[in-house]
């Protein structure tokens, strides 16, 4: 009996809500469409040189927002894992409905979120390739 018991609280501590804990008013995402990888902190450092230099960004319009958030809340909600990021990625913030600015890193299956430190795994696969498609769409402007 004691084992189930400690079972039970270990689901509900550790494993947690598996919602993820960001709900999108707006996302834009910086016109910076470089071929190259960058490891985890070269791209949380990228951001500072987008925002010093005034790079030009697009504002997703709500169906593109609508469609990320339903990826984001379909995707597995990890802690970020330090790694290489591919070379097919954009930069973007992502504002929430309490005003938090998320600085986001927008690859084919993870959505990585510097500021919760939070990684959002995508296994749909039309998911995966509505988002590689998007990205691809928008790094060929």
């Amino acid at each position: 009996m004691k084992i189930f018991i400690l079972i039970g609280f270990f689901n509900i501590f550790c494993l947690g809500n598996s919602k993820p804990d960001i709900i999108i008013k707006k996302i834009t995402v910086y016109n910076y469409f470089e071929k190259q990888g960058f490891t985890s902190h070269s791209a949380y450092s990228k951001f500072s040189e987008l925002e010093t230099a005034k790079t030009p960004s697009t504002l997703l319009n709500n169906n593109q927002t609508n469609i990320f958030q339903t990826i984001i809340d379909r995707s597995k909600e990890k802690k970020i894992f330090p790694g290489k990021t591919g070379n097919l990625i954009l930069f973007a913030k992502i504002e929430d409905y309490n005003g938090k600015i998320h600085k986001v890193l927008i690859i084919k299956n993870v959505i990585r979120n510097f500021t919760n430190k939070k990684d959002y795994w995508i296994k749909n696969n039309d998911d995966i390739t509505w988002l590689h498609d998007f990205i691809s769409k928008l790094n060929s402007h």
